[in-house]
């Protein structure tokens, strides 16, 4: 049949890279165009748990609803959340930094529970609308990405993923499809390499740039839809969680790209440079190349390491992202080949993995 024919051509030697940000996670995570909106709606939730509890436990929620607010009207006299967290870090105010960190980590365990369903927005153009819990698109990538085999997880070819995201969609798919009964302490233990990468059997890897969300409390669970989240986030605030201003080793694992020291950079670096190098296709989805990221994509986006290679960037904006790629990193060499795609109903998958190599081709393009 036709896989068998697949099998025999060597399209396993060249990996496919795709490099994340905000935007490939928008049907269950806001941008940072709706963020702070998004934020007003967790705002309200803290606010409505007010009414339901003890004095003690009322004048608790009440502190975190001002504090959170307190956040979020920083958050809105900026940018985005990164351009606060920038400042603060010049200020050397490495409490407001804690702080701000944890509640950050607060709003995401909100995200990621089932609670957070029941708080959409009208389907405004101004507006998030939550579509599912974890965005499907990620499990249909990981499904459409694995050879037929039956009882048996394992990838057309190598396949690398470069995370600037600080949610769990990626990390969530790829435990579904290959270790769905671990817990999620074990699962981390297992593929961690070392402070940015993930790997699983030198054939998927996760390099997580400005690491992510995480939660201790998800330590002993295999799935976060079974896990009442919303009790967590009570429990934290009734334990004083959001008036802290020392480190937390959660909230820590929420990093900025100025944050990193030489050392950091040194193996960050390595680790992005190894990928790119070893990878035919570099599919980069919603993230639209910021400034203070900057830094760090000139580090591994070189021209020299992309001859040869195909690289496509899907979002909305794809045309404008795709003449700033060429433009900020000085992609002018004939040898690099850059496709836009609008179209994010599903992440794009190159022809190439199947076999067919005619970079040409890539304009009948592929989805899973």
């Amino acid at each position: 049949g036709l896989f068998k024919f697949y099998t025999k051509t060597n399209f396993m030697q060249k990996e496919l890279t795709y490099i994340l940000g905000a935007g490939a996670s928008y049907q269950s995570i806001p941008v940072v165009k709706t963020f702070n909106r998004r934020l007003l709606k967790f705002i309200q939730y803290l606010r409505e748990k007010v009414n339901a509890k003890s004095r003690d436990d009322k004048r608790r929620f009440n502190q975190a609803v001002i504090t959170m607010n307190s956040l979020m009207q920083e958050f809105s006299a900026h940018q985005s959340f990164d351009t606060y967290f920038k400042k603060l870090f010049h200020f050397g105010d490495q409490k407001r930094i804690n702080l701000g960190k944890r509640l950050l980590n607060l709003y995401f365990l909100w995200e990621h529970s089932k609670v957070s369903l029941n708080y959409d927005f009208d389907n405004s153009k101004d507006d998030f609308l939550k579509q599912s819990l974890f965005d499907k698109r990620y499990d249909a990538l990981i499904a459409g990405l694995l050879k037929p085999i039956a009882e048996k997880s394992q990838p057309l070819c190598n396949v690398n993923f470069i995370s600037w995201n600080y949610d769990i969609n990626l990390i969530n798919s790829i435990k579904n499809f290959f270790y769905p009964n671990l817990t999620y302490k074990n699962f981390i233990n297992k593929i961690k390499k070392n402070q940015f990468l993930l790997e699983i059997d030198n054939v998927f890897r996760i390099i997580n740039v400005n690491g992510s969300f995480y939660s201790s409390e998800l330590d002993e669970s295999s799935d976060l839809t079974n896990i009442n989240i919303d009790q967590i986030i009570e429990s934290k605030i009734l334990s004083g969680y959001h008036n802290d201003f020392e480190m937390d080793e959660d909230a820590d694992r929420i990093k900025f790209a100025w944050e990193l020291n030489d050392k950091d950079e040194e193996s960050l670096g390595s680790n992005l440079s190894s990928v790119i190098k070893k990878s035919e296709n570099i599919v980069i989805i919603g993230y639209t190349f910021p400034l203070y990221n900057r830094f760090i994509d000139f580090g591994y986006l070189k021209q020299e390491d992309l001859i040869n290679r195909n690289i496509v960037i899907q979002d909305p904006q794809s045309e404008v992202l795709k003449q700033n790629l060429i433009d900020i990193y000085k992609m002018n060499d004939a040898k690099i080949r850059v496709m836009a795609v609008s179209n994010c109903d599903s992440f794009y998958v190159p022809s190439s993995i199947f076999g067919i190599s005619d970079f040409q081709s890539e304009f009948n393009v592929s989805y899973i």
